[in-house]
């Protein structure tokens, strides 16, 4: 698993936003369907556990369509705390892009305008690398929390690619 983070400007002022890239070993359409389906989301977005694999999220609303809402609740890995994660998802261009407004419901007190935009672009013949960007965050601290959590998402969305079958 390789990941690359970086904090750069982004596109609102004052705001921070966060880099990051995966190399995945599947192509971009089944990577790209991973996100598309309800079940296999529920088994990757999700905190790690205290045992080091995938903790427990339950989707509370699940529309994959532009427009339509995703909301992901979880609980705290460091406060035990259930948070709730609110999208609605701005842009789909199936096997190469998703753009989706990402808000704190329950858990954190986050500025509204967060967006986040995942690619999905072919790696050699059968991987995929997820660039991901996390655009809206009010501090560098916020982004270093943020980091954490979305590389604990993205082992658990390695771990749901390895285990396609072939």
């Amino acid at each position: 698993m390789n990941a690359k983070v970086e904090l750069e400007t982004p596109l609102s002022a004052g705001a921070h936003e966060l880099v990051m890239n995966r190399i995945l070993n599947a192509p971009p359409a089944r990577v790209f369907n991973l996100w598309q389906d309800r079940a296999q989301v529920a088994n990757w977005w999700t905190p790690t556990s205290e045992s080091g694999g995938p903790g427990n999220s339950t989707i509370l609303d699940f529309d994959f369509r532009v427009g339509g809402l995703f909301r992901v609740a979880f609980k705290s890995p460091r406060s035990g705390e259930e948070m709730i994660i609110r999208c609605v998802y701005k842009e789909i261009i199936p096997d190469q892009k998703l753009v989706f407004s990402f808000e704190w419901e329950k858990g954190m007190s986050l500025p509204l305008d967060m967006q986040v935009t995942v690619l999905f672009t072919p790696h050699g013949e059968k991987q995929t690398l997820l660039t991901f960007r996390h655009n809206g965050m009010p501090t560098e601290g916020m982004c270093a929390d943020h980091e954490q959590g979305w590389a604990a998402v993205f082992d658990n969305l390695a771990r749901a690619v390895d285990a396609l079958p072939a």
